[in-house]
């Protein structure tokens, strides 16, 4: 009954573990898949990142880390992103 009980609870710890390293894969995939939209964007627009920044008000290191994936972007700043480049929030996210 023991050995039973500590099984189960070494199976459910490793699918939650599991569960919890796919979540994370699958955020950070999201977050670069949103900053090469806006480093292909940024390029296509012929600008550079400081310039960018300055445009939508956002710091010139917080928006590099963004494009680089390493930030999980708020909603408002996304929203001014868009409107640097004269989009839609969901034109801006076509593709990611």
């Amino acid at each position: 009954m023991v050995l039973n009980a500590l099984l189960v609870r070494i199976v459910r710890g490793r699918i939650m573990a599991g569960l919890r390293t796919i979540r994370t894969m699958a955020k950070r995939d999201v977050q670069e898949r949103f900053g090469d939209r806006l480093r292909q964007l940024r390029h296509d627009a012929g600008l550079s990142q400081e310039a960018l920044a300055e445009a939508s008000g956002l710091d010139r290191s917080y928006y590099g880390s963004v494009e680089r994936g390493k930030r999980n972007i708020a909603l408002k700043n996304i929203e001014a992103l868009a409107a640097v480049f004269d989009l839609t929030i969901s034109e801006l996210m076509d593709g990611v």
